[in-house]
């Protein structure tokens, strides 16, 4: 519904009664009388999609009469906290933490008291649910299901055991009978990259065509040189690591550019034109690089640090980008102490570290302008995403867009005058831009479909083309019979 929150209807129909007025996920208590569910939107139904994003926490709310109350703390575990389950005694909650790619399921005592950790080591993981006897609990991690044996406490109680699905990619949003079979569905995500011509206004001028026409599992991330005639991608394959891709601005002379089986993600262009930057995660270290196209010489810019140290500021490395001049970098970092997450800067050899945003409302997935001047982010908060702008020296930020759902950040017209964001607006995902100053959100492209996403547009820098990852979403259900224990 457009004013969003928690509904309960009569399953012969009738009136829609509200009981609260924020959230998603809903799920129904042993009892029948409450409803835990996740206070912000969930943000994608994709095979890789998170539960939820900060600030969002899990909720109850008695569906006879009453407020909601919460059940955990934001920061407590680090995350966002959706997809809630019941045990089937009532006593006990699980739940799926995210941020960015990293997702655990853990666990709360219905009774109160701090969660507890119940898929341990394997990770990414999804969407927690208990079998009828309470003795274990399943969750999804790409084509296998786990199921992870539990003491009468609800806590993790002996090795987890894996069952793998054969020809399924990916099991995600399950569902147990109280015979105790899983019913799950099985997904598959295909992307490609489009573009859709503009005129100066940021108008549609024509129908959007493909660029790519490719079995690839994602084409992703597409970022435009800054002569606007070439654009460089993250592309991957299934069961491969991402690598970076440059092609011509027309789609033609797509070609791999680096391929040493390390993750390459998040491509980006040096004010040259002839280096692309990406980020790099190779012999245990997280790093920012830089390839000559022509040469494919390599050179890595700055140093994270290792893949441990990395994981433990989750969101510091995937939300990194290039100031236009390529003198700085801006990044969102996740405050495991706090829960918070805030805009910095830092010079990219080094030096000091500059804090945009205070991290209230958490705030991520900086984006320069072209000018340099001002860096659009994303913020959180139970209604989605919103588009918001800060001055590049810092400040509060602007809040650009006000409908529910959500709207993810890429890029800015030619001219800094423009913000280009996905939006995805009653389940459903375009291209909008909104001006800096504030003001209607303005549709560019026409997808119907809530199967198909649109995802990261780029405009050109001579302001006559916006490219974009298109996504298409396909999935059946399957019946899974795990043997008791």
């Amino acid at each position: 519904m457009r004013l969003g929150g928690i509904w309960l209807i009569a399953a012969g129909g009738g009136v829609a009664r509200q009981v609260s007025t924020f959230g998603s996920r809903p799920a129904w208590a042993p009892d029948s009388r409450r409803l835990a569910f996740q206070s912000e939107q969930a943000p994608d139904i994709g095979p890789a999609a998170r539960a939820a994003s900060l600030p969002s926490t899990i909720w109850i709310v008695d569906t006879t009469g009453g407020q909601p109350h919460p059940l955990t703390r934001r920061g407590i575990p680090v995350g966002g906290h959706g997809a809630p389950a019941w045990s089937p005694d009532g006593l006990h909650i699980a739940f799926a933490t995210a941020d960015f790619a990293v997702s655990q399921i853990w666990a709360v005592d219905v009774g109160g008291g701090d969660p507890y950790l119940l898929s341990g080591e394997y990770a990414p993981a999804y969407d927690p649910v208990y079998l009828p006897d309470g003795r274990s609990l399943v969750f999804g991690a790409g084509p296998r299901v786990w199921r992870v044996p539990l003491d009468a406490n609800g806590r993790h109680d002996g090795t987890p055991e894996a069952y793998a699905a054969a020809g399924i990619e990916n099991l995600r949003h399950f569902s147990v009978s109280r015979s105790g079979r899983v019913a799950a569905a099985g997904l598959s995500l295909r992307t490609s990259l489009w573009s859709a011509a503009v005129d100066a206004n940021g108008r549609l001028v024509g129908e959007p065509r493909a660029l790519t026409n490719d079995t690839r599992l994602r084409n992703s991330l597409p970022v435009f040189s800054p002569d606007g005639r070439r654009i460089a991608v993250m592309s991957s394959v299934a069961g491969h690591l991402p690598d970076i891709w440059v092609m011509n601005a027309d789609g033609s002379g797509i070609t791999a550019i680096t391929g040493d089986r390390s993750y390459d993600a998040a491509p980006d262009w040096m004010p040259d034109g002839r280096n692309v930057t990406f980020k790099s995660m190779r012999d245990g270290r997280v790093g920012l690089w830089q390839i000559d196209v022509g040469t494919r010489r390599e050179e890595r810019l700055v140093d994270f640090g290792t893949v441990e140290e990395v994981s433990r500021l989750q969101g510091l490395i995937q939300e990194a980008e290039l100031s236009p001049d390529g003198s700085l970098i801006t990044y969102a970092l996740l405050d495991p102490k706090t829960s918070t997450k805030a805009i910095y800067t830092r010079s990219l050899r080094g030096g000091e570290t500059v804090r945009l945003t205070s991290g209230e409302p958490p705030a991520s997935y900086p984006t320069w302008s072209p000018d340099g001047r001002w860096i659009a982010c994303e913020l959180q908060d139970v209604n989605g995403a919103a588009t918001a702008v800060v001055p590049a020296s810092g400040g509060t930020p602007q809040r650009l867009t006000t409908e529910r759902g959500h709207s993810w950040v890429h890029s800015w017209s030619p001219d800094s005058e423009r913000v280009l964001f996905a939006g995805q607006r009653n389940g459903v995902w375009n291209i909008y831009w909104v001006a800096r100053t504030g003001g209607p959100e303005q549709r560019v492209t026409s997808n119907g479909s809530v199967s198909n996403f649109i995802r990261y547009p780029a405009w050109s820098p001579l302001g006559n083309q916006i490219a974009y990852e298109y996504g298409e979403l396909r999935g059946n259900v399957w019946l899974l019979d795990i043997p008791p224990l």
